[in-house]
Protein backbone atom coordinates (compact mmCIF):
# COMPACT_ATOMS: atom_id res chain seq x y z
CA UNK A 1 0.00 0.00 0.00
CA UNK A 2 1.31 3.23 -0.95
CA UNK A 3 1.80 5.90 1.74
CA UNK A 4 1.84 9.58 1.95
CA UNK A 5 4.72 11.93 4.31
CA UNK A 6 4.73 15.24 2.80
CA UNK A 7 4.90 15.65 -0.69
CA UNK A 8 6.15 12.58 -1.30
CA UNK A 9 4.66 8.97 -1.71
CA UNK A 10 6.67 6.09 -0.26
CA UNK A 11 5.97 2.04 0.11
CA UNK A 12 6.66 -0.83 2.17
CA UNK A 13 7.43 -3.83 0.96
CA UNK A 14 7.77 -7.59 2.79
CA UNK A 15 10.91 -9.15 1.66
CA UNK A 16 12.02 -12.63 3.16
CA UNK A 17 14.78 -10.91 5.43
CA UNK A 18 12.04 -8.01 6.49
CA UNK A 19 10.91 -5.04 5.14
CA UNK A 20 12.45 -2.06 2.77
CA UNK A 21 10.89 1.09 1.25
CA UNK A 22 10.52 2.34 -1.63
CA UNK A 23 10.43 6.72 -2.08
CA UNK A 24 8.15 7.85 -5.50
CA UNK A 25 9.14 10.86 -7.34
CA UNK A 26 6.41 13.36 -5.89
CA UNK A 27 6.63 14.75 -9.55
CA UNK A 28 4.96 12.01 -11.34
CA UNK A 29 2.40 9.40 -9.87
CA UNK A 30 4.01 6.06 -8.40
CA UNK A 31 5.62 3.26 -10.26
CA UNK A 32 8.60 1.04 -10.66
CA UNK A 33 9.80 4.06 -13.30
CA UNK A 34 9.12 7.07 -10.95
CA UNK A 35 11.02 5.46 -8.58
CA UNK A 36 13.79 8.15 -6.54
CA UNK A 37 15.34 5.65 -3.65
CA UNK A 38 14.74 2.68 -2.27
CA UNK A 39 16.14 1.49 1.32
CA UNK A 40 20.00 0.35 1.02
CA UNK A 41 18.85 -2.35 4.19
CA UNK A 42 16.10 -4.22 5.32
CA UNK A 43 14.08 -3.83 8.31
CA UNK A 44 12.96 -6.35 10.93
CA UNK A 45 9.33 -4.85 11.14
CA UNK A 46 7.10 -2.60 9.09
CA UNK A 47 7.41 0.10 11.67
CA UNK A 48 11.10 0.53 11.60
CA UNK A 49 11.06 0.20 7.72
CA UNK A 50 8.46 3.42 7.96
CA UNK A 51 9.96 5.25 10.20
CA UNK A 52 13.09 5.14 8.41
CA UNK A 53 11.36 6.08 4.92
CA UNK A 54 9.83 9.21 6.78
CA UNK A 55 13.23 9.78 7.80
CA UNK A 56 14.74 9.17 4.31
CA UNK A 57 11.77 11.43 3.10
CA UNK A 58 13.05 14.63 6.11
CA UNK A 59 16.74 13.98 4.68
CA UNK A 60 15.13 14.39 0.63
CA UNK A 61 13.13 17.56 1.39
CA UNK A 62 16.84 19.75 3.00
CA UNK A 63 18.40 18.58 0.26
CA UNK A 64 19.78 15.35 0.72
CA UNK A 65 20.50 12.77 -1.33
Amino acid sequence: MIEKHSLYEFELIKITEGWVYVIYDPEFSPSCKTIMRESEEWFDTESEARLAAIGHISLLENGER
